[in-house]
């Protein structure tokens, strides 16, 4: 018995050192091929790539520089340690390392009003690349902006694009030829702006991109405005109707915008940019337009423009037939009656006979909940099939209930096969909407799921319909802040107490803003955001009657548009801001009290001069 016993024992510890010496050398087997591989990798360049194995299986993680560097290391390892079993390019938590710096490129050719945007971004600044494009697209005289920016994984993140778009917008307003670039971490900006104050205030923001990296090839021309005629455009398109240009007086603007409301559906938007300057006169024209704009909104169809300056009226645009050409002509004959007598160009063109692009397509779209409900009449026969098919494959759980009748194609018809990209997009942006369209008209309403669902819809509503089409975006998101409410007596005399109460000083016959007068600014902005109502400011620039009286109303300019930048810059939002230039007599004051006629002042308008409330 006890030589059985000892017989089992040596068995078992043969057996136990069989196994303990196949497992070290596996191990040892495994450790030299993590240690070659790591050579090979190294040798190639890939040092950040590592290599485990767990029975001869390689496990592969890391960084790489480039996508198709993962296919090629997998290539070098297998043949190199062919021994080994290496996975596939999905199989593995390789990496793309971020090593290439932001390119963003917006540029403005001369005379135009289109704006083109360039680059590469990290896939994570999507956001960032749509607020870009609305924040330039918002400006005046910007009629479109074409956004071409890709994304590459290489790419480092763009933290700083709030504050591009901020520089951006602020050039561009201001300059008809700009350009705006970030490259290699170096901003360079080329353009030309009214004064010193502004072309400040872009620094300071040029600095908070890309400190001590900047090109600055901004010039200053201060705009000869002196006894400039007013002018007027007035734009119809698919974002709505437009009022843009130069008025001296706010009553005329309130008769124009006026004339407006009552010529369009309640429906179109209008968009205000009237900006308003003093040292104009007032053009022959100007008594004219009431009646003149609703005979051109009533006349043309589709996108029309009508510009207005001092000489010379140019008309654009499409008139649907001869009997609504004459209709249109005989409201216009006002303008034969100016004097003096000025130019007008006419190029209006009448439609040929028969339907208008797209007006044939009509369509109604309700999605809430899982369910999509679609009725109409489209010409396209494949459409509904292709609709739901898609869709359904998108979103598994949607119930989609077609009742889409086919109607025959016609020439302009062919839009409608961009509906399925279009909802496939809006699906997944909208919590629930309504989306319909008629008669050249393409309306969208609903809640989204994000704040920026609204543009990025209104981007693809403006690719997917006809040019023609007029858009409503009616589309909003839960967060989206409450309109301001008007200014109330009692809170109009707090906040006049707290703008009087704050004085903004400059050294003597400079309109640079020390920091002491910018934390003034910024106390004052938040005080005016925290109120929450509808403003209107005074800005008004004070020099002394030392010296040069033309030369002192200058400098007093150019302080009220300096404290404008610095307003703007802290993003304050108000109905409107107007400057104001004085100058104070300090003949009898003391030198050392002259320096209060330094200054600016920041005030409410008076009541009666406020601009309207927008609605919402």
């Amino acid at each position: 018995m006890r030589f059985l016993v000892i017989i089992l024992l040596f068995i078992f510890a043969v057996i136990g050192s069989v196994a303990l010496a196949k497992l070290s050398l596996r191990g040892n087997l495994e450790t030299e091929m993590e240690r070659r591989a790591l050579v090979v990798l190294s040798g190639a360049g890939y040092e950040g790539v590592e290599v485990k194995f767990d029975h001869f299986n390689a496990g592969l993680a890391g960084f790489v520089e480039n996508p198709e560097d993962i296919s090629k290391l997998i290539g070098l390892l297998k043949r190199e340690l062919p021994a080994a079993y290496w996975p596939g390019e999905t199989e593995t938590t390789i990496s793309i390392r971020p090593t290439l710096l932001p390119l963003v490129v917006v540029t403005r050719a001369p005379g135009s009003d289109l704006v083109k945007i360039e680059g590469v971004l990290a896939p994570s600044d999507e956001e960032a690349r749509s607020l870009l494009a609305s924040r330039l697209h918002a400006l005046p005289g910007i009629a479109g902006v074409e956004n071409l920016i890709g994304f590459d994984p290489r790419q480092i993140s763009f933290p700083e694009m709030a504050e591009f778009a901020s520089l951006a917008s602020g050039l561009f307003a201001h300059s008809g030829e700009a350009e705006v670039f970030f490259k290699d971490g170096h901003l360079t900006m080329n353009g030309t702006v009214p004064n010193h104050g502004i072309r400040a205030g872009l620094l300071e923001l040029a600095e908070s991109i890309a400190p001590g990296n900047i090109v600055d090839q901004i010039a200053v021309k201060t705009p000869d405005t002196f006894l400039r005629s007013t002018e007027i455009k007035l734009t119809r398109n698919r974002f709505g109707v437009t009022l843009s240009g130069v008025l001296s007086e706010e009553a005329d603007r309130a008769v124009l915008l006026g004339a407006l409301r009552g010529a369009v559906d309640p429906s179109v938007s209008i968009i205000d940019r009237i900006e308003m300057v003093k040292d104009r006169a007032r053009a022959p024209w100007l008594g004219s337009l009431p009646i003149v704009f609703p005979a051109l909104l009533k006349g043309l169809t589709g996108e029309m423009t009508a510009e207005f300056t001092g000489s010379r009226i140019r008309l654009r645009g499409t008139s649907p037939d001869e009997e609504t050409f004459r209709t249109m002509e005989a409201g216009l004959s006002q303008l034969a009656e100016t004097e003096p007598a000025i130019a007008i160009i006419a190029d209006i063109t009448i439609a040929p006979p028969g339907r208008s692009e797209g007006d044939g397509q009509r369509f109604l779209a309700v999605y809430e909940g899982e369910l999509l409900i679609f009725s109409g009449k489209l010409s396209d026969e494949m459409l509904p099939g292709r609709l739901e098919e898609r869709l359904v494959a998108m979103f598994p759980q949607l119930t989609v209930k077609n009742e889409i009748e086919v109607v025959p194609a016609s020439p302009g018809d062919e839009w409608v096969a961009r509906l399925p990209e279009f909802f496939s997009e809006a699906l997944r942006r909208v919590e629930r909407g309504t989306f319909r369209s008629e008669e050249n008209r393409f309306v969208m309403e609903g809640v989204t799921r994000a704040l920026s669902d609204r543009q990025i819809m209104q981007n693809i509503a403006v690719n997917t319909v006809p040019a023609n089409f007029t858009i409503q975006n009616d589309l909003l998101h839960v967060d989206t802040p409450a309109p301001k409410t008007p200014l109330t007596p009692p809170l109009r005399d707090t906040l006049s107490a707290a703008l009087k109460e704050s004085p903004l000083y400059f050294d003597m016959g400079s309109e640079i803003l020390g920091s002491d007068e910018r934390a003034k600014i910024s106390a004052l902005v938040e005080t005016l955001k925290k109120a929450n109502v509808a403003l209107s400011l005074v800005v008004t620039g004070v020099a002394d009657n030392l010296g040069n009286a033309e030369k002192n109303r200058e400098l007093s300019l150019r302080r009220a548009d300096a404290v404008v930048a610095e307003l703007e810059r802290l993003g304050l939002e108000v109905s409107a801001i107007e400057t104001a230039a004085t100058v104070e007599n300090v003949s009898n004051l003391r030198p050392g009290q002259r320096w209060r006629a330094r200054r600016v002042d920041i005030s409410l308008k008076p009541p009666a001069e406020e601009a309207p409330v927008p609605v919402p």
